[in-house]
């Protein structure tokens, strides 16, 4: 269920704070920015046991706030909520220490989703990769970005422990390279994190707090994004680099190994003077039976295939539907061998 409350709060402070500035004839409100994005879903569904279910849903509601008091400092507010998902509460919180116009250093440090992956998509849904991997938390990190590369390393305390110790432990670094042309574009990159058992899905499935009978399991993620006129291709693959123990996350009776992965590939054209975005992608996960898609309650499939239809109506609104259908993993896996599909008509603004 929606809380408005929190919501509420936050613009009367965004309100009371403006006119106490305004009051104190300051000038550094013009440095503060509010954004936001809201997604209205109308969804149907049928599950592996073959039940059907439809709702309209608040997909997602962001409010984001930027304020950059100066040009050595900028900081972000973000309060999200993602229905069936992710309640209504601070999303990012974090202060930038730097200056790309003038450094190419940076310090990052707050609540923020750590550069694990990528996951960008064309699609309604979350890519498989960004379900099995996503990786919010308290950390601090040191970046780095000059003609077209960057890299970033971080710490955290995690959720997870191999020990009776609570310490700043968990570790990752990001490094790649994007660069933009007349007619094409591209990044590619790879990621690492020190225990991929510490992403909030797979955190669900293995010990959290001080444990000493747990070993991390270290991860990586790869990325290709190419744009090509009007052309675009996304790949990325994100695995575990050994097994977890089989009494934590288990794989027909060995430990797992879980990976994903996720392919796009489309057109975004101009049509009646608006974008138009047609995409069809494949994705899927190994070893990774048990996982839970923290929106539906579902396993994760072995395979999804899907397509989408996007079109800009007006400035800044979009309409897109989306169909997927998802095969479960076979029976001597752990699945049902059974298939689910889902469509999305999803209308968003941002502004």
């Amino acid at each position: 269920m929606f809380q408005l409350r929190p919501l509420v709060t936050a613009i009367a402070m965004i309100g009371l704070v403006s006119n106490e500035v305004a009051f104190a004839a300051n000038d550094w409100l013009s440095g503060v920015a509010v954004d936001g994005v809201l997604k209205i879903a109308a969804g149907y569904s049928r599950d592996y046991a073959d039940k059907d279910a439809s709702d309209i849903t608040v997909h997602q509601a962001i409010l984001g706030i930027t304020a950059k008091p100066n040009e050595w400092a900028t900081g972000r507010l973000t309060y999200k909520y993602e229905e069936n998902k992710f309640p209504l509460a601070v999303d990012d919180a974090y202060v930038v220490l730097g200056n790309l116009d003038k450094s190419p250093a940076y310090l990052k440090i707050g609540q923020f989703v750590v550069p694990f992956g990528n996951f960008t998509s064309h699609m309604n849904s979350d890519p498989l990769t960004l379900t099995m991997a996503e990786t919010p938390e308290k950390a601090a990190l040191l970046g780095f970005e000059m003609n077209g590369a960057y890299a970033s390393v971080y710490s955290f305390n995690g959720s997870t422990n191999e020990d009776m110790n609570d310490t700043i432990d968990h570790y990752g670094a990001k490094a790649g390279f994007t660069k933009k042309m007349a007619t094409m574009s591209f990044d590619v990159g790879a990621s690492y994190l020190s225990d991929i058992g510490d992403t909030t899905t797979i955190s669900k499935k293995v010990p959290n707090g001080p444990n000493t009978n747990y070993d991390y399991v270290s991860g990586v993620g790869a990325h290709l994004i190419v744009n090509m006129g009007p052309a675009f291709l996304i790949g990325e693959y994100i695995t575990a680099l050994d097994n977890f123990k089989a009494e934590h996350f288990a794989y027909k009776g060995e430990g797992a190994e879980p990976k994903a992965w996720n392919v796009e590939a489309g057109l975004t054209f101009n049509t009646m003077g608006q974008n138009l975005t047609l995409a069809l992608g494949y994705q899927g996960t190994d070893e990774a039976v048990g996982l839970k898609d923290p929106r539906s309650g579902m396993q994760l499939p072995a395979s999804r295939i899907l397509g989408t239809v996007a079109m800009d109506i007006y400035k800044n609104t979009t309409v897109s539907l989306e169909y997927a259908v998802d095969s479960d993993y076979d029976v001597e896996e752990g699945g049902t061998g059974e298939d689910a599909e889902s469509a999305s008509l999803v209308l968003a603004l941002k502004f």
